[in-house]
């Protein structure tokens, strides 16, 4: 079925219909809109005349708050004739004589509802690698918090709230499902991803040391813990920060002793993946080394930012696993970059025309319709190479 109607309530909150943002352009209540978000947010149950006027007509008599809850609802409606057709509001918004609540069709898309159906799915099926897609699909979903503009209703704090518990249990059962198997890279693209979200997320920051550390990369892995627990000291109180230092000691010693078949030599994917700021800390670093012969490969695909996160996703592990180990790569909303260790951009220009040549990867684009991608090669021999590379940036 056709989508008609495409709801968003994860980071940013739209109701989306051809590009236009229904409520914003065709209703001419502030409190429709907001009548709208309450009973969207309550989407799955009948709410009562008498519980939405305590909440937006507080102290009113009941004759005319019940007028004005129809002269609401009528604005409410009329927005969606306007743009689906008449008809069209009475079939989402729906009331009787006591109640009141929102019913959708297979033709309207509604973020929050989907990422439940995707956890119910994750919940229901034995079998390993379909858990993984859906909490892959019910993470994708979660772009931040539900609402999160609606700063001043104290009634979407518990919804927001419980969501954002499923979706961080979400994160934390794909994190322990991909690290036990040993897809120490797609471990890491959601634990970057997870941390977009929350950056100071215990789950988050441990596997962050658990890869890092795997990686060989302690003094990155240090330094994540370190600012970890000034972010702890400067928020909460001295003793919650050392209960965090004894459960990473804890952490740290079951690493130094890892199981067989969980070594990085069995990584998948010869690149590793870190976040920017560690890449911009480490190519600062090398450009500082006495006889650095680092260089970057700055790749631009135009589109990439208007991916799903799949396929972002699919793209990111495919290039990282036609690369050697030791080689490093970071990406964001825009860009994704390649520290190539010991070499000069002589070699940045070869790796590029690799994977250009690469046939799985430019069927992929092909699927993903990233047919441009912009190039720049930078060499980090000395300090200023790096300040003119930062500044490309």
């Amino acid at each position: 079925m056709e989508r008609v109607l495409s709801i968003t309530t994860f980071g940013t909150y739209r109701v989306m219909h051809k590009n236009v943002d229904i409520l914003g352009q065709y209703c001419k209540s502030e409190k429709g809109t907001e009548l709208f978000r309450y009973l969207l947010a309550n989407y799955g149950r009948k709410i009562s005349k008498e519980e939405i006027i305590s909440l937006f007509w507080p102290g009113m008599n009941e004759k005319r708050a019940r007028q004005n809850l129809s002269s609401t609802l009528y604005f409410v409606r009329n927005a969606f004739d306007k743009a689906l057709g008449v008809g069209a509001g009475k079939n989402l918004c729906r009331s009787s004589c006591q109640m009141c609540w929102i019913e959708f069709d297979e033709s309207i898309y509604f973020d929050a509802l989907e990422l439940k159906k995707e956890i119910t799915l994750a919940n229901k099926t034995s079998n390993i690698n379909e858990k993984v897609l859906h909490l892959e699909n019910a993470v994708s979903l979660y772009r931040g918090d539900f609402m999160q503009e609606d700063e001043y209703n104290d009634w979407v704090v518990p919804i927001r709230v419980e969501y954002r518990e499923i979706a961080m249990n979400a994160f934390v059962e794909l994190l322990d499902i991909l690290y036990q198997k040993g897809e120490y890279n797609e471990c890491m693209f959601y634990t970057l991803r997870l941390m977009e979200i929350a950056p100071y997320n215990e789950t988050g920051i441990k596997y962050k040391l658990r890869l890092l550390k795997r990686q060989g990369r302690i003094s990155e892995a240090r330094e994540t813990y370190l600012r970890y627990v000034e972010h702890l000291k400067k928020h909460y109180d001295e003793k919650f920060a050392k209960d965090f230092e004894d459960i990473i000691s804890s952490l740290e010693n079951i690493d130094t002793q890892p199981k067989k078949g969980h070594d990085l030599l069995e990584q998948k994917g010869g690149a590793a993946l870190i976040d920017v700021k560690m890449f911009m800390e480490f190519a600062k670093f090398e450009s500082l080394k006495r006889t650095s012969s680092a260089c970057i490969l700055f790749l631009q695909p135009k589109g990439f930012e208007k991916l799903a996160e799949r396929a972002k996703k699919e793209l990111i592990l495919l290039i990282t696993s036609a690369l050697r180990q030791g080689d490093v790569v970071a990406v964001n909303d825009k860009n994704i970059y390649i520290l190539l260790a010991e070499g000069r951009k002589s070699l940045a220009n070869m790796v590029e025309n690799r994977l250009k040549n690469k046939e799985k990867l430019n069927k992929l684009l092909e699927n993903l319709d990233l047919n441009s991608i912009q190039s720049k090669a930078f060499e980090l021999n000395t300090f200023n190479d790096y300040l003119i590379f930062k500044s490309s940036v």
